[in-house]
């Protein structure tokens, strides 16, 4: 399998676990909408000052993943980067991050 077909699949898996986390409820709105029509949104968006701040694990870690309509309610979950929320986000992501890591090497 190669690293595309792993990363989609990571998605997909993705997804997946979060629709049904929602219910299939969109997080902005709360109105019902299919896995199909649904987007992953970032509350704390993906820019390339945040990747680099941040880094890709954080940015794309479940915890930072909202499911949404598209449009306008996928743009309703960001979070401003500099706000206190964001800040716990980020540190409750990395706490998330290091527990695994611990787990994976008998810590």
């Amino acid at each position: 399998m190669s690293k595309t077909e792993r990363v989609s699949e990571k998605i997909r898996y993705q997804r997946f676990l979060i629709f049904s986390e929602q219910s299939g409820i969109c997080f902005a709105c709360g109105e019902p909408m299919s896995i199909t029509e649904m987007e992953l949104a970032h509350r704390i968006s993906q820019s390339k000052v945040n990747l680099k701040l941040w880094g890709e694990a954080v940015i794309h870690h479940r915890m930072n993943l909202r499911g949404t309509h598209p449009g306008r309610c996928n743009s309703k979950v960001s979070l401003n980067p500099d706000s206190l929320e964001a800040e716990k986000l980020v540190y409750d992501i990395q706490k998330a991050l290091k527990k695994a890591k611990d787990r994976r090497f008998g810590r």
